[in-house]
């Protein structure tokens, strides 16, 4: 987007901004425009709304497919490539190939599974819906890493074997940020209440971890100081999660955000992210690529981008997610990585 343009967006008026963002279509080749929009929006503080549903995203032109192994998944690419994972409820996968001949032999497989590009250096993008479990051969739950090609591509203990070399990833992703949400054996509904009285005495006596963002009769809500996770707790023991990750293993890496909630449903769901690099010797990042997706009647979603050990990872991400839930609009930005401003 040339420098014109984004003068002229940003002489406009907060109401002709919002009129941009609820109206146009993303799929009309304006993503750097409206990525901009919500930019400038975000700056002035507005809540911003759920867009109008327009044209279709043509998931109906594109085919569905499924992983190699057990699953009850479907996966589906789009026009414009973006590879989507849904999981019914009560979703599970087992895992697939663990063992590899070299690094183009993994590379074939995750883009042949999962229809990547499959060009040198390419970010994948994808996104999933719904929660799942993996399971061995006798559908018992086993480890499950929260992303669907790292638990493909890796046995029951977290192992992945390339050109003879083992990589224990489950002990790599102990010491990072490498789990995700949305897993089966992770359900939190019974420990709402005792984890929101931790988080909110610390963040009112010690707030060096979470800081408090609202506490009514209705809703309490948190922000880690990070900044990658928002929490936000309903009466009735409702719980929704914010949350962005940022994990490298060498021969894969992902980065991305995430919406989870526990005893309830959202209604709908968004997330709007941008991924940058540096632009010189500062901390400030260029944006790379911007992506969105949506989703609705649901207790997981995610958006986000990954590659192989032939691509370029981001240096960081940031992410603006909004949901409507519990009768309410909650929003709010998470984001990982060593980002410290952003410049577009």
């Amino acid at each position: 987007m040339n420098e014109n343009l984004q003068d002229s967006l940003k002489s406009m008026s907060t109401e002709q901004l919002l009129e941009i963002w609820t109206q146009r279509d993303h799929d009309d080749g304006s993503a750097d425009t409206l990525g901009f929009v919500l930019d400038l929006l975000l700056l002035r503080g507005v809540e911003i709304p759920q867009p109008a549903r327009t044209k279709s995203r043509k998931k109906s032109g594109s085919p569905s497919f499924s992983l190699p192994s057990k699953s009850n998944s479907s996966l589906r690419g789009s026009s414009f490539g973006k590879t989507e994972i849904r999981f019914p409820k009560g979703g599970f996968m087992q895992h697939g190939r663990f063992e590899f001949k070299d690094q183009d032999d993994l590379l074939d497989y995750l883009t042949n599974t999962f229809q990547l590009p499959s060009k040198e250096g390419s970010r994948w993008r994808i996104s999933r819906k719904g929660k799942y479990q993996r399971v061995d051969e006798k559908d018992n739950p086993i480890f499950t890493f929260g992303d669907p090609i790292v638990d493909l591509i890796t046995n029951r203990h977290g192992i992945t074997v390339i050109k003879g070399e083992v990589y224990d990833v489950r002990d790599s992703a102990l010491r990072m940020d490498g789990f995700r949400g949305g897993v089966h054996t992770i359900d939190l509904s019974s420990y709402i209440d005792d984890i929101k009285r931790v988080q909110l005495a610390k963040a009112v006596l010690e707030p060096r971890d979470f800081a408090l963002l609202e506490c009514t009769p209705e809703v309490v809500a948190f922000a880690s100081r990070n900044p990658s996770v928002l929490n936000f707790y309903a009466s009735g023991g409702a719980h929704m999660k914010f949350r962005a990750w940022r994990t490298n293993l060498g021969f894969y890496w992902s980065m991305g955000a995430e919406i989870e909630t526990w005893n309830s449903l959202f209604s709908t769901a968004r997330i709007d992210s941008k991924y940058g690099v540096f632009g010189g010797s500062s901390n400030t990042c260029n944006v790379l690529h911007r992506d969105f997706d949506t989703d609705s009647t649901d207790d997981y979603m995610d958006e986000w981008e990954a590659g192989s050990l032939f691509s370029t990872v981001p240096d960081g991400h940031r992410s603006h997610c909004t949901a409507f839930w519990k009768g309410m609009t909650k929003s709010g930005d998470v984001s990982k990585g060593e980002c410290g401003a952003w410049n577009g």
